[in-house]
C-alpha cells in the first residue's frame, strides 16, 4: 500500500475531493431511506384512519391510534364524504 506521504499535493486534494463526495452519497442515501420510510408509514396511518373513519370512531380516537393529528383526519373526513 502507498503512503499517503509519497502522493503529490494535487493528488491528495483529488482524494480528499473523493472522499468528500463518496461521504455526501452515503448522507443522501441515508436521508432518502429515512424520507421513504416516513412517507410509507405515513401512507399507512392515512389508510388506516380511512378505515377507522367508516366505521364513525370518534376523530380523537383515530388520532390515538393512527398518530395523524386531528386537522389531518377532518381533512380526509371532508375528502372521502
Amino acid at each position: 500500500m502507498t503512503k499517503i506521504t509519497s502522493y503529490t499535493k494535487e493528488e491528495r486534494d483529488l482524494l480528499d475531493r473523493i472522499d468528500r463526495a463518496q461521504q455526501m452519497r452515503l448522507a443522501q442515501d441515508d436521508y432518502i431511506r429515512v424520507t421513504t420510510t416516513e412517507q410509507v408509514t405515513k401512507q399507512k396511518s392515512i389508510e388506516f384512519a380511512k378505515s377507522l373513519l367508516i366505521t364513525n370512531m370518534p376523530i380523537e380516537e383515530i388520532s390515538l391510534h393512527t398518530g395523524l393529528i386531528e386537522v389531518e383526519i377532518v381533512q380526509l373526513k371532508e375528502m372521502e364524504f
